[in-house]
């Protein structure tokens, strides 16, 4: 009995044209052969095999392999099966070649946001994924929970909650392939649940920006001063009359209760009504009746651990006025006068003459990165973090918590997560990019209750890999992700160190601050110089984005000149020769 055509070799797929089935098939392999369809060292299925499937004779293959092979297309050995053989392949004219290198890419890259990524435990993570598939159910490998694996939610609740004080329910942790996608559908929720506005930095990404408003949001920048940002600028949102309330996208209905009164509401949707109590609200509603009582609102999750910033072992203070943030000693820690002048005020310019205050008023939500703010590096302050929680309570308010580096710092112990002062109010979003590597596209966020099914079905199926998370899952809870993490931690601490001696060695009037947490640092130059130094670094062959890259387009804090040097992108063998290019590109 012949044996299925399925099981006898290689699948090919091969279309035979012209006159003659040997020629047509001879033809049809050639150009495959010649425009690389067929890659030099191809093993080509056995002429039975081809035959099977072509439903041809055997001997019609066999003469056509041999042809090509006497024209040098193929290469037959015993033992070895036939070959594509090695020869030069002509791309198509409409296609550049895939490794084409671009002319002139700089030799160094000192552009933040990625970790070194010669680092990457590869040893290690290869043992875990072998160990975390061979214990995997069957059932494992299917569709699965929209949230993620439960193995890697019940891992992630526990190094959440001893690492980074964050408090976390496996249930409430949903698994996103990487920090955009999981903004992305959190921007989607709130704007399907009536938000037209949220709130983010006067710093930070504009990829991050131009993807929310993607989803129908506008970003406003809330004002920025020397002890980072101002969640006080937040205080004039903290009423929504009964026209502006807003439906939970779950409900749909105008709300509960006696005539006027606000029912289910989106983030920041407060209702008066003639009497009673407004109905029970979705994330951030206000439901506010005669009697005065609000009905429940969740709110967001906040980055934890604030670290102190400032040039390692500099405890002097910024110039009067000026908008830096101030220098920290080396264990990071300010003094009583500070923790007074860092208490939360009226934002000036634009919001003060109504400006930007009516547009933060509208802005039922905030995007911070509180421990270690991106890119200028300075903690929120903790007269700002409690202020920032207490409006979130106080209007229904959500707090996008982006806990990007929190798990490097360098001169004093961080703080809890900010989620942990309200988990009701904060989203806590992580992310294994900079602790590990961004292409893994792991990162995950630990939801309020209410906001868990409306995120959920946004999210439809999970859009991370299983075995992925199965074995970060292993690398969590075997201990291997908290040895790599102390092993990096020294590895930037050292580099962030040697950043600092060049700089007061060869460049004594760059000052480096921000340097007490992360993979970045921000080097202060001379007014109206950033560019210059920008195009002088380009020259020396280095990559590295000034300071005004990062600057929302509306934002009015003060211009400063500064590069933002991301120190954790070059790999080790690297750095020496990326520091000595820097600096000859300083002023």
């Amino acid at each position: 009995m012949a044996k299925p055509r399925a099981t006898l070799g290689i699948d090919l797929h091969i279309e035979p044209s012209g006159p003659g089935l040997r020629r047509g098939l001879t033809d049809a392999l050639r150009e495959a052969v010649r425009t690389g369809r067929l890659a030099p060292g191809t093993r080509l299925p056995s002429s039975r095999s081809l035959a099977a499937d072509l439903g041809i004779a055997r001997n019609t293959v066999a003469e056509s392999y041999a042809d090509l092979v006497a024209e040098g297309w193929l290469t037959a050995r015993q033992g070895s099966g036939t070959r594509v053989a090695d020869r030069a392949v002509l791309p198509p004219p409409d296609r550049a070649s895939p490794h084409h290198r671009e002319p002139g890419r700089p030799a160094h890259n000192l552009v933040p946001g990625t970790p070194d990524l010669a680092s990457f435990p590869r040893a290690e993570w290869l043992k875990a994924a072998r160990r975390a598939l061979t214990a995997a159910p069957n059932d494992a490998l299917g569709y699965g929970d929209p949230r993620g694996r439960i193995e890697l939610r019940t891992a992630l609740a526990d190094y959440l909650s001893r690492a980074r004080g964050v408090r976390a329910d496996p249930d409430r942790i949903l698994v996103c392939a990487g920090f955009s996608h999981g903004l992305k559908l959190l921007a989607e929720v709130l704007h399907a649940r009536g938000l037209r506005t949220l709130a983010v930095e006067s710093y930070g990404l504009d990829v991050h920006w131009n993807l929310v408003e993607r989803t129908g949001l506008r970003t406003v920048p809330l004002p920025f001063d020397a002890h980072g940002t101002l969640p006080g600028a937040l205080e004039g949102a903290t009423e929504v009359g009964a026209s502006g309330s807003l439906r939970s996208e779950a409900d749909g209905s105008a709300g509960r209760g006696v005539s006027g009164s606000a029912g289910l509401g989106a983030v920041g949707s407060a209702g008066r009504g003639a009497g009673g109590l407004a109905g029970s609200g979705a994330v951030g509603s206000v439901g506010r009746g005669a009697s005065g009582a609000a009905g429940p609102g969740a709110a967001g999750r906040g980055p934890g651990g604030s670290v102190g910033q400032g040039a390692v072992g500099s405890a002097g203070r910024g110039a009067p006025g000026s908008a830096w943030p101030e220098a920290a000693g080396s264990d990071g820690r300010r003094t009583p006068s500070d923790d007074r002048s860092a208490a939360p005020r009226p934002a000036a310019g634009r919001a003060g003459e109504g400006g930007l205050r009516d547009d933060l008023a509208a802005a039922r939500a905030v995007l911070l990165t509180p421990a270690h703010q991106f890119p200028m590096g300075v903690a929120l302050h903790p007269a700002r973090r409690a202020a920032v929680v207490e409006w979130a309570r106080r209007t229904g308010g959500l707090i996008l918590e982006d806990d990007y580096d929190g798990e490097f710092r360098y001169d004093r112990q961080p703080v809890g997560a900010l989620q942990n002062l309200d988990p009701d109010h904060v989203v806590y979003l992580g992310t294994a990019s900079k602790s590990l590597v961004p292409g893994l596209r792991l990162a995950w966020m630990v939801l309020p209750p209410s906001l868990v099914a409306d995120v959920m079905r946004h999210a439809g199926s999970s859009a991370t890999g299983v075995l992925e998370q199965l074995t970060l899952a292993e690398f969590l809870t075997s201990g291997a992700y908290d040895r790599h993490v102390r092993a990096a931690r020294l590895r930037y601490r050292r580099r962030r160190d040697d950043l600092v001696a060049a700089l007061a060695e060869r460049a004594p009037d760059v000052r480096a601050t921000g340097i007490a947490a992360g993979l970045h640092a921000v080097l202060q130059l001379p007014p109206g110089t950033e560019q210059p130094v920008v195009r002088a670094a380009n020259w020396q062959g280095v990559a590295v984005h000034g300071l005004s890259r990062y600057r929302h387009p509306a934002a009015e804090a003060q211009h400063l000149d500064a590069l933002v040097v991301g120190y954790g992108t070059p790999p080790d063998h690297a750095w020496t020769g990326t520091l000595d290019a820097l600096c000859r590109a300083l002023p």
